[in-house]
């Protein structure tokens, strides 16, 4: 399943856990460790392969880290962890920053020295630019209703 759906996933196994009596709790824990042991700390990685040149900061400039941050997000929300929720609210806060320039237009593209091809792409076709703001809105969105 690629970065792209798994957050939907995860959103999924919420409406599931809250709306059908089926799925025991010991299957809603092993979802749960699975989510916190193995997914978290790859969507972290990939929020921060690339850090941005220019800024210092620790999040990449990328489509991968808007979709890590959503994916972050939902684990926070889905797992009740308040310290994942606020570090993907931190990430998110300079992914919006970082994406947009002083006039509030999106950027075309936040490419630094040492590009190693994950970096922003949005504004370079519709549906680069889709995933980048897919992942800002989503996040956006969780972090206004779960806070």
């Amino acid at each position: 399943m690629g970065l792209t759906q798994f957050p939907r996933f995860v959103f999924a196994a919420e409406i599931i856990r809250d709306t059908y009596n089926g799925w025991n709790q010991a299957d809603q824990d092993q979802f749960t460790n699975f989510l916190l042991n193995v997914v978290y700390g790859r969507a972290q990685a990939v929020c921060h392969s690339c850090p941005e040149a220019t800024t210092g900061q620790n999040v990449g400039l990328s489509n991968w880290a808007t979709l890590g941050t959503m994916l972050r997000m939902s684990i926070a929300v889905y797992t009740d962890n308040q310290a994942y929720f606020y570090a993907a609210v931190a990430d998110y806060q300079h992914l919006i920053e970082a994406s947009f320039d002083p006039s509030g237009r999106f950027m075309e593209t936040c490419r630094g020295p040492g590009d190693n091809g994950l970096n922003y792409e949005g504004g370079g076709d519709m549906p680069h630019t889709n995933l980048g703001m897919m992942g800002l809105v989503a996040t956006g969105l969780s972090s206004y209703l779960c806070n």
